[in-house]
């Protein structure tokens, strides 16, 4: 029997979208604010679910909402999972999810490239985000394509990783792997 997709879901409680959204009105656009909500939107659920599931125990978090959408989120636990990791999270209110959009700065300026870009579905009408989808850095400059019109890799749905219990056990292997080739 096979075991389901794991795709986290998460509500956002309203009080907080609220708060959220009242945070993102500093920005200097319509734009740069609608962006700026869909990344605290999305913060606001995937970090205490990295705490919660894979003892994430130090978050640190770069973004530029004024100028690009994602967030840079590094991770550093004491379980071995993720250790000192870089994840990119991609929010979009898109309805489709056909596609992971990276703007070029995540995948090319050196202190901000990702060894994890995660994908991130909001619908800010239900007050939901999904993580959908990632891929890593290598699938990602393998399989995309650079549309220079807004700057950003393109990366189809079906080139994407969908079940997240694959990233967290991909990674653990790769320690495991390391750790080995150390005691020799």
């Amino acid at each position: 029997m096979e075991s389901p997709i794991q795709q986290p879901e998460f509500q956002v409680p309203d009080r907080k979208a609220e708060n959220l959204w009242q945070s993102s009105q500093s920005f200097s656009s319509a734009w740069s604010r609608w962006n700026a909500y869909l990344n605290v939107l999305s913060l606001s659920a995937v970090i205490p679910w990295l705490k919660a599931e894979y003892g994430v125990n130090s978050v640190t978090i770069f973004q530029d909402w004024e100028h690009i959408t994602g967030s840079a989120i590094k991770v550093v636990n004491s379980s071995g999972t993720l250790q000192q990791k870089w994840l990119i999270l991609i929010p979009s209110a898109a309805i489709d999810q056909a596609e992971l959009r990276v703007p070029e700065r995540w995948v090319k300026t050196p202190n901000q490239v990702g060894n994890y870009y995660l994908a991130a579905s909001v619908n800010p009408d239900e007050l939901s985000v999904c993580l959908w989808a990632y891929t890593t850095r290598s699938e990602l400059e393998k399989k995309s394509v650079f549309e220079e019109c807004d700057r950003a890799y393109s990366m189809a749905a079906e080139d994407l990783f969908q079940d997240f219990h694959v990233l967290w056990v991909a990674e653990q292997l790769r320690l495991q792997e390391r750790s080995r080739l150390t005691e020799l």
